[in-house]
């Protein structure tokens, strides 16, 4: 836990013995999950965790459901919901063939979910039947992000963005200026949104345009797994190599 105004690590959380794949912060809780098959609880007051719930295979991605339950993606493709009050196993269904990687809730009832399979699949809470399939990808895909409660974005690893409609099958805009693997998008308002990838990249596009506004090249290109806009509109890139870095809203 970071202190964006002078760097300083104020709380450093250790629990899983692999790669952590997902975190939410809920009120005053932190939950991830990992490839240790394992889903953790902390506290921001404590440095060790209140809860800890094990799961058959390794995790892929988390979304947190309205009522607080917790649904997983995991690496052989089903998705499971837990309620992590009582620690119980609720439901689960295989939703994909291959890793789910991101799951995206665009109404309370219903997600989207996308896997290493190269689909992205639309569902509704408590049917395992899905809805509807949206191919367009040729790569899997990696990242989902929500523009309205009948849209959203998918960054593949085929280096493209596209903009879905949950009532077509076909995509609406391709965003194509990435050279690698598209690994985060973030709205940055209704019409806006940004973009990063391993190509060491960030770039801010127009939703209603497939045309770049403008992009930020790091240094030695080092690869970019993350980023986020935080309240002040400050622009937080996570790296591969560890670090972090801290862009102010000058840069777009």
């Amino acid at each position: 836990i970071w202190n964006k105004d002078n760097g300083e690590c104020m709380q450093t959380l250790s629990g899983h013995s692999d790669m952590i794949k997902g975190l939410k912060v809920v009120n005053t809780n932190i939950l991830s999950v990992s490839k240790d098959k394992h889903i953790y609880v902390w506290r921001t007051d404590s440095e060790s965790f209140v809860k800890k719930v094990r799961s058959t295979e390794s995790i892929t991605c988390l979304a947190v459901l309205e009522n607080g339950d917790l649904m997983t993606g995991s690496i052989e493709g089903f998705i499971r919901t837990w309620n992590i009050e009582s620690s119980n196993f609720i439901d689960e269904f295989r939703a994909h063939d291959k890793s789910v990687y991101c799951i995206l809730f665009l109404t309370p009832n219903m997600f989207v979910s996308c896997s290493a399979d190269k689909t992205i699949k639309l569902w509704s809470l408590g049917s395992k039947n899905c809805r509807k399939i949206f191919d367009g990808h040729t790569e899997y895909v990696w990242c989902l992000e929500k523009v309205s409660d009948k849209k959203f974005l998918s960054g593949s690893k085929d280096a493209k963005i596209f903009l879905w409609n949950i009532e077509k099958t076909n995509y609406e805009i391709v965003f194509q200026a990435h050279k690698d693997i598209v690994r985060c998008i973030r709205m940055k308002n209704d019409e806006e949104f940004l973009s990063c990838s391993a190509d060491g990249s960030v770039i801010e596009w127009n939703l209603s345009s497939s045309k770049q506004k403008q992009s930020l090249d790091l240094p030695g290109k080092i690869p970019i797994n993350a980023i986020f806009i935080t309240d002040e509109n400050e622009l937080v890139i996570a790296l591969k190599d560890g670090t972090l870095q801290l862009w102010s809203s000058n840069f777009y």
